[in-house]
């Protein structure tokens, strides 16, 4: 629904952008005289609807919060608003493409920290006074034939279990914005998830997870990137632990992936092996992929694709094995 909803709001904003001669978007923070008042990007405005407001109604019942894409605003003179002159803008509608939700959680030293739920960037978590410590974006693209109720619960158990530890990340932003406020820039989270392969009785995904924590220069961050597999039942979207896959235990198929994979040499075989954990296997059209974090392994992230004619025959059980090594596609 959400997905369904983004796309709509994208699709409205390019029909409607061309009606008007300007597009602005605003978090509306009070009403006076008839108006909205908005803060933008860089100044307070006002807004003047002369029809609807779409995409739906806050649980608040206001849309004190609410943020506004106005892909038609004209401007309509000014107005007075508590002791300054501020642009008004009249338009023809507005969509609601993301509403605020006040303290949903308390840093350690108690920090309270507000959420902007955007409906297709993702959410912006932020201070009480509107600044904004990290964006999350989480998405899962593509059905990978299963059926719309396995795919909901598959995206319902990913949005509960993330591979990333939320808290920690908006306490280190927190730290780091305590410490200069005024070179500060917001961090950022990515979590994206599509589907890799399916079997007769698995879907597969890939999972990716980019954190952006230090700024270089505008353009420029870096952080860190990781890769996981995840296995879920094709019918019911249940999550399947990656051991079970396997017709050996998890020691032994941990072994003779690594040997597959056929590394530089037995030290580093060695330690590869000791190194891979479940979640570090991705199944996919082409094989298995072996993942590891940065500096597990090396100073960056590591991965090995193992192709699979050289995956060693009856590794996986048969119901695990994907469609894709069957036709040899």
């Amino acid at each position: 629904m959400k997905k369904a909803l983004a796309a709509f709001i994208a699709i409205l904003l390019l029909a409607l952008a061309g009606c008007g001669e300007e597009s602005l978007r605003g978090e509306v923070i009070d009403e006076s005289d008839g108006c909205l008042v908005l803060t933008g990007e860089d100044e307070i405005f006002a807004l003047r609807l002369n029809g609807t407001i779409l995409a739906f109604t806050p649980d608040t019942g206001t849309f004190i919060g609410a943020q506004l894409d106005i892909p038609d605003a004209r401007r309509d003179g000014s107005m007075e608003y508590e002791g300054e002159n501020i642009k008004v803008y009249a338009a023809d509608g507005a969509l609601i493409s993301g509403e605020l939700e006040s303290n949903v959680m308390r840093l350690a030293g108690g920090t309270e920290i507000d959420v902007m739920r955007t409906t297709i960037f993702g959410d912006y978590y932020r201070l009480n006074d509107g600044t904004e410590l990290l964006r999350e974006a989480f998405s899962v693209g593509g059905s990978n034939s299963v059926p719309e109720e396995a795919a909901q619960a598959i995206e319902a158990y990913l949005s509960l279990h993330k591979p990333y530890d939320l808290s920690a990340l908006l306490e280190a932003a927190y730290a780091e914005y305590s410490a200069n406020p005024e070179e500060f820039a917001y961090h950022s989270v990515s979590f994206d998830v599509m589907p890799s392969t399916v079997s007769e009785d698995v879907a597969y995904y890939r999972a990716t997870v980019s954190i952006a924590n230090v700024v270089v220069s505008d353009n420029v961050r870096t952080g860190s990137y990781a890769e996981y597999g995840y296995a879920f039942d094709r019918e019911t979207g249940e999550i399947i632990d990656n051991r079970e896959l396997f017709t050996l235990p998890w020691d032994e198929a941990r072994e003779a992936l690594i040997a597959a994979a056929q590394p530089s040499d037995a030290e580093r075989a060695q330690l590869m092996a000791e190194k891979l954990t479940p979640d570090g296997v991705c199944i996919t059209d082409s094989g298995i992929s072996l993942n590891y974090p940065e500096g597990v392994i090396d100073e960056l992230s590591l991965g090995a694709h193992i192709d699979f004619a050289s995956i060693p025959a009856g590794l996986l059980y048969a119901w695990a094995a994907p469609e894709a090594w069957n036709t040899g596609e």
